[in-house]
């Protein structure tokens, strides 16, 4: 039947599966377990054939198919995964034993370790340290045939250790700066009103979502503070069926004294917490108020004038200051800087304008370029109205810890718009 034959073949698959491992990455308990994928893998095979023999391509009319006959081989071949299950369960358990007191073994000599760094043990060579190093051993219960190499050895799996746990935090730490680095550079590449009207529709969106967690709270602080009250009709009812008429009237005296009991808890219950409903329900109106000034902003961007200002023009009319690069522990440079106009100017004689766009942050070494730093202008661009504007960018793993890196500014697509 089909379902032998699938049978029969994951187990199979199964036996190769535990092979390979054992060949490619086991180093505990390696012969066991190729014992068990040996033996799972051909109690496999024998499953597959058990089927295949009792169901010959040309029938026989005379001999009729009976379980016993039908079934000749297929017990015997699940005998057999049997014993390779049991083997590789066995081998498993083992294997869980020898980990767990390497692990311990291991746990003891980092400990010793460190006690002998806290007891100024440096290198296990002298009387004093080598005494002072035995006593420590002793004390954690470690075996050992010599003290110098005891030492080494748990040196080399404490630094090993060490090495493992900054090589994630370095992991984590550039995925961090990749996923920031990315959401910097979200909207370079995109020109004129159609930068300005995706960054402000990104804005608005995040301000209704603010808008909706802020209620959905609220409306769960009130959920759980209310308690839900029990029909005195229906109990009293169930009471009197059961009871009678004494028994159902006690009954629904007793839940209306309940019900009672919990409309006072629910009324005190929203005394205690209106304050935070109130303010959560408050936030929401403002963020879904401030949503409604970005739609209109969005509107609004769609008509805004552009002007044939070069890049270099535009650039002029900027000025960076407090400017400075940064270095992680992983190399990357993040560029800091604070941006104005020098001046108010217009655009088709009488247009107010303001400048946008993405700055590149030439980053050197001395007068080696070193990498660039994309540095993307605000939705609404750079005008003559507010205090110079932050911004950021960020070159990933092209500096070094220690060095001192200039920045020069670059116009690569930069334009004038009204404001």
């Amino acid at each position: 039947m089909f379902l032998e034959k699938l049978i029969g073949s994951i187990i199979a698959l199964w036996g190769i599966v535990v092979l390979y491992g054992a060949f490619k990455k086991a180093t505990i308990c390696k012969k066991g377990q190729i014992a068990s994928g040996i033996v799972i893998t051909v109690g496999g095979i024998a499953v597959l054939l058990s089927e295949i023999m009792n169901a010959p391509s040309k029938p026989n009319y005379g001999i009729v198919k009976t379980a016993s006959n039908s079934n000749s081989l297929f017990k015997p071949a699940f005998i057999i995964v049997g014993i390779g299950v049991v083997i590789y369960i066995f081998n498993l358990i083992c294997k869980n034993k020898i980990i767990t007191v390497e692990t311990q073994e291991k746990n003891k000599k980092e400990e010793f370790y460190k006690e002998c760094l806290k007891a100024d043990i440096k290198e296990c060579k002298n009387e004093k340290e080598v005494q002072k190093a035995n006593l420590i051993a002793e004390k954690h219960g470690i075996k050992y045939s010599d003290i110098s190499d005891l030492y080494s050895e748990a040196e080399v799996l404490v630094k090993k250790k060490e090495q493992k746990e900054l090589d994630d935090s370095l992991k984590a730490k550039r995925e961090e700066e990749r996923a920031e680095q990315k959401t910097l550079v979200k909207y370079e590449g995109m020109t004129g009103r159609e930068k300005r009207i995706a960054m402000l529709t990104a804005e608005r969106a995040a301000l209704l979502q603010t808008a909706d967690t802020l209620k959905s709270g609220a409306k769960a602080v009130v959920n759980a503070s209310q308690q839900k009250e029990k029909d005195w009709a229906i109990h009293g009812g169930i009471a009197n069926g059961i009871a009678g008429p004494a028994a159902g009237a006690a009954t629904a005296l007793n839940i209306q004294a309940q019900n009672a009991q919990i409309r006072a808890q629910n009324k005190a219950n929203l005394q205690a917490f209106s304050p935070l409903i109130t303010n959560s329900y408050m936030g929401a109106v403002s963020y879904e108020s401030q949503a409604r000034g970005v739609a209109a902003s969005i509107d609004s961007a769609k008509t805004k004038l552009l002007a044939k200002d070069d890049v270099q023009t535009c650039l002029k009319r900027l000025a960076f200051t407090e400017t400075k690069v940064e270095v992680s522990e992983t190399g990357t440079c993040t560029v800091t800087t604070k941006v104005a106009l020098t001046e108010p100017f217009t655009i088709f004689e009488d247009v107010k304008a303001v400048i946008d766009g993405t700055i590149i942050a030439k980053i050197y070494d001395g007068e080696t370029l070193v990498g660039t730093a994309a540095l993307v202008l605000p939705s609404k661009g750079i005008g003559y109205y507010h205090d110079p504007y932050p911004l950021k960018g960020m070159c990933l793993y092209c500096g070094k810890k220690d060095r001192d890196y200039r920045v020069e500014f670059a116009a690569v697509d930069l334009w004038a718009m009204e404001i």
